[in-house]
């Protein structure tokens, strides 16, 4: 009796999640006892995986650096800190100059020269915002799975 409980329970965890039941399968989770604890079991450790960790770490904690620094003896938390003020900066030095130079040449110069500057400062903006965001790709990543996981916690 062991053997086949072994057998269904195997046929069981080969299945996807959603997928109907065969019939068999069907008739011996109804009969068996053992083995429909134990599919329950399996779903509420499913369902319970796929929430969000409820263990609050405050910020500030240095636990997780000490951790980091265990893990890997050369870890610097500033290594890994988005230098914002340099892109700030570097993102109102780029608005200053679309500014001056649209009010300067609007003015003096023909139409060819002000569509073919902003052309350039359009193709300059894209690239300042694919750079920005290829070199902080992680920070986004973990920012759009984070809002998922709230949804699907406020969904639920």
């Amino acid at each position: 009796m062991e053997q086949k409980c072994e057998h269904y329970m195997d046929e069981f965890l080969m299945l996807d999640k959603g997928q109907k039941l065969p019939f068999d399968l069907t008739l011996h989770i109804l009969f068996c006892s053992k083995c429909r604890s134990e599919i329950r079991a399996l779903s509420k450790a499913e369902e319970a995986a796929g929430r969000p960790l409820q263990i609050p770490v405050p910020v500030t904690d240095d636990s997780i650096t000490l951790v980091m620094k265990k893990i890997d003896p050369s870890y610097s938390p500033r290594k890994y800190q988005v230098p914002l003020l340099q892109w700030i900066v570097a993102g109102v030095v780029m608005i200053i100059a679309l500014c001056s130079f649209g009010f300067y040449t609007s003015s003096s110069s023909s139409r060819a020269l002000l569509v073919a500057f902003y052309l350039v400062f359009a193709f300059a903006v894209t690239a300042y915002c694919l750079v920005f965001v290829g070199t902080n790709l992680d920070f986004f990543v973990k920012k759009i799975s984070t809002t998922r996981s709230r949804q699907n916690c406020l969904q639920s």
